[in-house]
């Protein structure tokens, strides 16, 4: 699953920016995208994206943390344990937001494979003072980026998923 979290400002973060990083990721991976028909209702929409075979990413329409009929994303992602990727775009760097993410996160025991960063410069000396589980930069432009790999970056976060089962 792909996530990230919304702003009081602009609380439709999450549609308007996953699509296109769910779409750089699977073009790199090759991996297959999944829509979500039902985000209102997290505990049908996992089901039906759990009977598809093999490994997919799926972009959530809304922030992880939503209170729902059914209970939020963030806790049926735990109860599930879908491994997850929290995505943040570079204007929610100076805020709160990766912290606060990452906190509602691991308070619902999501598998949280690391965060990713989507546009602007990377900054290797403040994402370690973050102390947050980054896994790396993901350009919003397409081309060439010394700094971004897709491929890279997933095969890491699956990495950092086979080493929690094991």
């Amino acid at each position: 699953m792909l996530v990230c979290l919304g702003t009081p400002s602009d609380p439709t973060v999450p549609a308007a920016l996953l699509p296109a990083v769910a779409l750089r990721l699977s073009r790199a991976t090759g991996l297959p995208l999944r829509s979500i028909p039902r985000p209102d209702s997290p505990p049908q929409a996992l089901a039906d994206l759990l009977a598809a075979s093999g490994p997919w990413l799926a972009p959530l329409p809304l922030d992880p943390g939503l209170a729902l009929a059914q209970g939020s994303w963030a806790e049926a992602l735990g109860a599930w344990r879908q491994p997850t990727l929290l995505v943040v775009d570079q204007a929610q760097l100076v805020t709160g937001i990766p912290a606060a993410s990452t906190a509602l996160l691991e308070r619902w025991s999501v598998p949280l494979l690391g965060l990713l960063q989507w546009g602007g410069g990377w900054d290797a000396a403040a994402r370690r003072r973050d102390r947050l589980p980054w896994l790396g930069l993901l350009s919003d432009t397409e081309g060439p980026d010394p700094d971004a790999d897709p491929a890279a970056l997933l095969l890491l976060s699956w990495n950092r998923w086979r080493d929690r089962l094991s």
